[in-house]
């Protein structure tokens, strides 16, 4: 009886262990980004992945760097740039530099950025979750 017990106890344990493991994620954050996708506005498109971002026109990749967000505020911070065909990146030169920060609603697959000013003015608008 002691034994059984003992068995029932290691099985159980094992089973609590592997709940546990399927269960929880795997990305260091404790969950996924609600930006995490790709979201497009004509022939522009975000693709954000944890921290980082992707602008793309046209499909091409043309910026990438990293985002951060408050409640209702977004700040890019874009350090590469591609040449035309997107199979390169470099730095980008502070002076080109393609930066800034705006506001943010987010409801459902509707992303809607505005605020922007300067070269970021073309972030402004209504993206949509692909």
């Amino acid at each position: 009886m002691k034994h059984t017990l003992k068995l029932f106890g290691i099985i159980a344990l094992a089973a609590i262990m592997g709940f546990t493991m399927t269960a929880c994620n795997n990305d260091g954050d404790g969950g996924t980004s609600p930006f995490d996708g790709s979201w497009a506005k004509g022939a522009d498109t975000f693709v954000f992945s944890g921290s980082n971002v992707i602008y793309k026109y046209g499909g091409t990749g043309w910026i990438r760097g990293v985002f951060t967000s408050t409640a209702s505020t977004i700040i890019f911070t874009f350090t590469e740039m591609t040449d035309n065909d997107g199979s390169s990146w470099s730095d980008i030169p502070p002076e080109s530099e393609v930066s800034g920060s705006g506001n943010y609603t987010l409801s459902g697959n509707t992303l809607t950025l505005s605020n922007f000013h300067g070269e970021a003015d073309s972030f402004n608008g209504t993206w949509t979750k692909q």
